[in-house]
């Protein structure tokens, strides 16, 4: 199912890339429209893409023309925040190749007296994806009023991220001894789980008609998936390889963010790494070398083991709603499948 769901997802968004060659898209210079291209045509799990189909399929038996293009949806959504998050983080690095603007640099080098970087050519396109995200949503031809009441669910996921982006932002100027726990999963809701685990799943189970209760406990079962994903990439943040899951590694600790490995060592460490924490993660500027202290003091911590115990449990809660639903049992099976693997705790380097 996973492979003939992906296999679809990607034939739309090639077909999606063809616009490039049709106006208005085609008055974009080929080197900068084929960069644009090549970015969306980026391998991915294709997660958001997946969730949508599957909670559809859960709910009826219908075959909607144009589902997979609407599905493909999510993926220039997920593709448009990307853009924008690569450009506050300073990532220079996404999906394992240069990310958008760090491309976009590139075509742009050699060229004497430009007004603009591309950084700002960057902030445009990832607008435009966001365009391209609601014009794939209307293709499918599903209930007009259903059809609006998922488009109402998309365009609200795009201000929840914007919210949580801004909050977790806004959230590095204060001190690590002001932020709780429920701070932290308030920006992990909005920045992640919104967009990529809640959003999906009501939008496809809305769009096939599911009752009003199955649309509550899939937005309980996103919030809890959005949570543990989440906290799994604080975890490859701290652990992964930057090559092997494309993106460097230790970033959120460079940016200063309040993740719950950060609080958990924070309030369980000996005072002298209290001092230390806050002198490097409460200014800019650290160095490659205090960001590995400070990664090496959470370690010690036992940040870890807590954090993968919350995982657990919120994947745990998840599958317990997700039986209560009234989803049909091979399209449940294999979404609790599906999360359950995709949410196993990083192996620890």
């Amino acid at each position: 199912m996973l492979t003939r769901i992906k296999s679809n997802v990607e034939r739309e968004l090639r077909k999606i890339g063809e616009e490039f060659s049709r106006p208005p898209l085609n008055a974009i210079p080929g080197k900068f429209g084929a960069a644009i291209d090549q970015f969306v045509q980026r391998k991915g799990k294709r997660l958001r893409a997946v969730l949508f189909v599957v909670g559809y399929k859960g709910f009826t038996d219908r075959q909607a023309r144009n589902l997979y293009r609407s599905a493909a949806s999510l993926e220039l959504l997920h593709d448009f925040i990307l853009i924008h998050d690569d450009l506050i983080d300073h990532a220079s690095i996404r999906r394992g190749s240069p990310s958008m603007h760090a491309c976009l640099d590139t075509l742009l080098d050699g060229k004497n007296g430009l007004r603009f970087k591309g950084s700002d050519l960057a902030i445009i396109i990832g607008d435009m994806m966001y365009a391209m995200a609601i014009q794939a949503f209307l293709s499918i031809s599903e209930d007009p009023v259903r059809k609006q009441e998922a488009l109402s669910i998309l365009t609200e996921t795009a201000l929840f991220t914007g919210c949580g982006e801004l909050d977790e932002l806004l959230q590095t100027l204060r001190p690590l001894s002001e932020v709780d726990p429920k701070d932290i999963y308030r920006i992990y809701d909005w920045k992640t789980g919104h967009y990529s685990f809640t959003s999906p799943l009501t939008m496809g189970a809305t769009l096939a008609g599911a009752s009003r209760k199955d649309i509550r406990l899939f937005r309980q079962v996103g919030q809890d998936l959005g949570r543990a994903f989440q906290i799994r990439d604080d975890l490859l943040d701290l652990y992964g390889d930057g090559d092997r899951f494309g993106k460097p590694g230790l970033l959120d600790l460079q940016e200063g963010k309040k993740t719950l490995p950060v609080w958990y060592a924070y309030h369980n460490c000996p005072a002298k790494h209290k001092a230390r924490m806050r002198v490097v993660l409460e200014q800019p500027g650290a160095s490659k070398k205090q960001i590995r202290e400070i990664a090496g003091i959470i370690d010690s911590s036992g940040a870890a083991d807590y954090a993968e115990g919350e995982m657990e449990q919120l994947v745990k809660k998840s599958v317990e709603r997700l039986r209560k639903t009234a989803m049909r049992p091979t399209y449940r099976d294999f979404l609790i499948d599906y999360v359950s693997k995709m949410l196993t705790p990083p192996a620890r380097t």
